[in-house]
């Protein structure tokens, strides 16, 4: 039959009981006869303070051993189990140990006799425990079935460590996300660790014009991964501006009213945009002015535009001066000049008038007097004329 760590615990109990009712045993008549059973109690206890130190080792022999091992859930849970029976069966040897004390302040003085000592015949062998990555093990031992004393100790072996593979990667790295590396211990799979495997960086293409600029909107630019065609960025392109040509007059201005010129964007037809062209304004020419005459009427100064003709500073009617006449007499002609009869005339024009106001065109001369010798009686002829 196998002796499970439950019995051999168990087994430890009883022998630890049995030495404290030797140890009881083992004291003197005297003081057992002439204390009284108040002091005969108390001996026990200090017979057990004293046998502690010999306790001690023995459980922490005995229950080293199921806790080791805590690499399966099978074995933390007997471990559990192992630890619930101890609390247990401490309760159940202190129990027997006061039962012991009760029965030994009644023993007479004829059983204060020595027991013999433990030679350990029966011994049971404490299995080795091997040592895991973090946990140290224990070589193997024995202990006495019958007083619980170590007869061949156990020695702590160390922890092996752990023996990391190179790790396998379990979840890639993307563009933007970190991946995971996994590590497993060779000496228990079930020993893993991870490591992160940073992020890498975007393969970003040249860029695909997905929205042309226009001349007064934004355009867009777009960019693709090449690791990954899920992972784009946008850039924006600037707007080109109007490109206007030099406008074309399409109403030309006159000297009172506007033109138009339009301008048209070389980039799209559609843009443009008019300018308005200042009127001429009247381009002045000068009307001189016109004297009157004797019979006709004259004009002030005037001016008129000579791109409309039209007239700015109209001219003015002057009347006519009329004729100023200046009479002319009779004039003899001598043998030097001719003589004429008498006319009147305008000293403002040519106009001409004989004696009697009619006009004429021309003064009536009277020729020069030839030298003769009837010159006296010609002279007294024309001299009675006058």
């Amino acid at each position: 039959m196998k002796i499970t760590n439950k019995m051999r615990f168990m087994l430890i109990m009883l022998s630890v009981v049995m030495v404290l009712s030797l140890f009881a045993c083992a004291e003197t008549p005297e003081e057992t006869t002439t204390k009284a059973p108040v002091e005969t109690t108390e001996k026990p206890t200090e017979t057990t303070e004293k046998t502690e130190p010999t306790e001690a080792p023995v459980d922490t022999d005995a229950t080293d051993a199921p806790v080791v091992d805590e690499t399966t859930d099978a074995d933390v849970a007997e471990t559990t189990e192992n630890e619930t029976e101890s609390e247990s069966a401490s309760e159940t040897a202190s129990e027997s140990a006061t039962e012991s004390d009760s029965a030994s302040a009644e023993t007479t003085e004829t059983e204060t006799t020595e027991a013999p000592a433990c030679d350990h015949a029966e011994t049971e062998v404490d299995a080795a425990v091997a040592p895991t990555c973090e946990e140290t093990g224990l070589t193997e031992g024995s202990h006495c079935v019958l007083c619980g004393a170590v007869v061949v100790a156990q020695e702590t072996v160390p922890a092996k460590g752990h023996a990391w593979d190179e790790g396998v990667v379990t979840t890639e790295p993307t563009c933007e996300t970190a991946g995971v590396k996994t590590y497993t211990c060779a000496n228990d799979a079930t020993h893993t660790y991870t490591a992160e495997i940073p992020a890498g960086d975007h393969a970003w293409d040249n860029g695909v014009v997905t929205t042309e600029a226009t001349c007064e909107a934004k355009g867009v630019k777009t960019y693709t991964c090449s690791k990954d065609a899920t992972h784009i960025y946008t850039e924006e392109i600037p707007e080109k501006g109007h490109a206007y040509d030099g406008g074309v007059v399409t109403t030309e201005p006159t000297c009172v009213d506007k033109g138009v010129k339009i301008f048209t964007c070389a980039n799209d037809p559609s843009h443009s945009y008019t300018e308005e062209i200042p009127e001429n304004g009247h381009t002045e020419a000068t009307d001189k002015a016109v004297a009157p005459t004797c019979e006709e009427k004259g004009l002030t100064e005037g001016k008129h535009c000579s791109v409309c003709s039209v007239v700015l500073v109209p001219q003015e009617e002057i009347g006519a001066t009329g004729h100023t006449r200046v009479d002319h007499a009779w004039t003899a002609p001598t043998t030097a000049e001719e003589g004429w009869e008498a006319y009147k005339s305008c000293e403002n024009c040519d106009k001409l008038w004989n004696a009697e106001d009619e006009e004429i065109d021309a003064i009536t001369t009277i020729a020069k007097i030839v030298p003769t010798t009837d010159m006296y009686f010609g002279f007294e002829e024309l001299k009675n004329k006058q």
